[in-house]
């Protein structure tokens, strides 16, 4: 039977003690990294003792499977410390997310890749038929809800695969790629998509759904906005008939909403208003059953937190979580890294970050900038991250980084050399620290402590949360 609520309160200050992901209850306020790739799974697998039974993951939904069933996980390797996969899913609820970039930016490459799954193999098939030009039975390799977006993007794509191809069409240069959310074929293959998705996530032991919808920007029209309602609701109705046809296990999806920083400004358009009057009418049209969460992704935190709309957006966050309350499910900040972490004192349950530190997938190779393949290492107290010259000059100047459980307190030489033994055995390891974080300001919550949040960020060095 799915649950009617999805949060736990502590009675007398109605202050969120815990929110249901699947069937764990998880502490509130929590920190969640998220995975890319295989190098973030190896990550987690070897770091289990820095992370709390029931602290939730999010995945890329449409290649999560594909990764986890990867042999190596599978097994475990206890040479090298990684325990079986199956045993961290027993522990730690999954949310598959669909990363919002591929259906609004012109990604090429990243897209196709992800589209296929990852898999090299459909891949491979994929270029050999586009060196025949025979794009048709190329896309019919890829789920058709990708479809759309793949074709407003040919010319990238080609030029990313290195293909020469003189008939390409030219809407795709017109740059807007979101325009793809209109195609009717993305209408008719939505719930599909969803059903296929939601077929994979009750297959965790634990599990719930950030459905991909359209960003909501300062132009968008009515159309764009109907589509933000029919894409959550469509994966509701998918994730209830999975629910139903599954008798002994449930699962239900957040309710997304994708929003550009500008809409918090007073000029013409669309506003908080518009973002508000979405999530209660998309919550407020069915029961309080059908999702089992909030989630709202920002496009343009840096934005934000550098003006003078700080104030507006904070409203927005806290009618949202007052939406969320009044429907007993939880709000969550996916991608807000520690942008997200003063909104804790609103009330926000949950926030995350991948654990590369980036806040998106990235188009392309790395930039000029040689460190830059190395990731960032985020600096607890001081909620910074730095580059590898900064680790360096900052172990030079206090000897190690602060003791966390199950976490590296330094890179060694070697690391420092190689790219990637650094991301897999210090950047990306210190990322967890974001959830011993997320715990200080839980611990100061249940003391009483007031803006608990505010109070750690304003010992930090970050000059951007300072404004706070």
């Amino acid at each position: 039977m799915m649950p009617m609520q999805f949060l736990k309160e502590d009675e007398p200050l109605k202050r969120t003690m815990s929110y249901l992901v699947g069937n764990s209850w998880v502490q509130a306020p929590s920190f969640i990294p998220e995975i890319k790739g295989e190098e973030d799974v190896d990550v987690l697998l070897r770091h289990t003792s820095a992370q709390p039974q029931n602290n939730p993951v999010i995945v890329p939904a449409n290649k999560w499977l594909k990764i986890i069933n990867n042999p190596k996980f599978v097994i475990g390797d206890t040479s090298r410390g990684v325990q079986p996969a199956q045993l961290f899913l027993q522990n730690h609820p999954i949310i598959f997310f669909d990363p919002p970039e591929f259906f609004r930016y012109t990604m090429g490459n990243e897209l196709l890749k992800y589209s296929l799954k990852g898999d090299k193999k459909l891949k491979s098939s994929f270029v050999n038929l586009l060196k025949k030009n025979d794009r048709e039975n190329a896309l019919k390799l890829v789920d058709p809800f990708f479809r759309p977006f793949i074709e407003r993007q040919w010319n990238t794509i080609f030029q990313d695969l290195k293909i020469n191809s003189e008939d390409i069409p030219n809407e795709e240069n017109s740059g807007h790629i979101e325009k793809a959310w209109l195609d009717p074929r993305v209408d008719e293959s939505y719930i599909q998509y969803m059903l296929n998705i939601g077929n994979n996530a009750i297959k965790m032991p634990n599990s719930t759904i950030i459905p991909p919808v359209p960003p909501l920007t300062k132009s968008s029209n009515r159309a764009v906005i109907s589509r933000i309602v029919s894409s959550n609701n469509a994966a509701s109705v998918a994730c209830q008939y999975l629910s139903n046809e599954s008798k002994t296990k449930y699962i239900l999806p957040y309710f997304h909403l994708y929003i550009d920083s500008d809409i918090v400004e007073n000029s013409n358009g669309n506003n908080i208003n518009t973002a508000l009057k979405i999530l209660e009418d998309g919550l407020n049209k069915n029961t309080s059953q059908q999702f089992s969460g909030i989630a709202i992704t920002v496009n343009g935190y840096d934005k934000l937190f550098d003006s003078n709309h700080l104030t507006k957006f904070k409203m927005l966050i806290n009618d949202a979580i007052m939406i969320g309350n009044s429907h007993n499910i939880p709000t969550i900040l996916p991608r807000s890294t520690y942008y997200g972490l003063p909104l804790l004192d609103y009330g926000i349950q949950g926030y995350s970050s991948m654990m590369s530190g980036s806040i998106k997938y990235r188009k392309g190779g790395f930039s000029d900038d040689p460190d830059d393949k190395f990731g960032k290492v985020y600096l607890i107290d001081q909620c910074v991250e730095l580059k590898k010259r900064d680790v360096v000059d900052y172990i030079r100047k206090n000897g190690q980084f602060p003791a966390i459980t199950g976490l590296p307190l330094s890179p060694t030489s070697e690391e420092l050399k190689h790219d990637k033994l650094y991301r897999l055995n210090w950047s990306k390891p210190r990322k967890l620290s974001c959830i011993e974080e997320a715990k200080r300001i839980r611990v100061a919550q249940e003391k009483g402590t007031v803006n608990p949040a505010k109070l750690y960020i304003n010992r930090s060095s970050n000059k951007d949360l300072n404004r706070i």
